[in-house]
């Protein structure tokens, strides 16, 4: 099922974060953080995620199933990420 989504870049520094909050969606509120940091041999990307599900009690009762949801999409990218650094991409 195709949802709508929109959002805005709240917060950016070069080279070093950016925050894309969501305007309308499907969350009552999404906060998603992006950091990069320079390591030895490359650059370290870490993620924090705030949100809250709508639907007050049945959205909490739901959240589990959401987090591994979640989850699943930030494994996939990482793997994705890992590929294309891996052939050249």
């Amino acid at each position: 099922m195709p949802l709508c989504w929109e959002s805005v870049i709240s917060e950016y520094a070069e080279n070093a974060v950016f925050v894309d909050r969501m305007v309308s969606g499907p969350y009552r509120s999404w906060n998603h953080r992006h950091e990069f940091r320079a390591v030895t041999g490359g650059t370290e990307m870490r993620d924090r995620v705030e949100y809250e599900l709508p639907f007050g009690l049945l959205g909490r009762a739901a959240h589990s199933l959401v987090r591994r949801q979640l989850r699943e999409i930030f494994d996939f990218r990482a793997a994705a990420i890992g590929r294309m650094l891996e052939d050249g991409s």
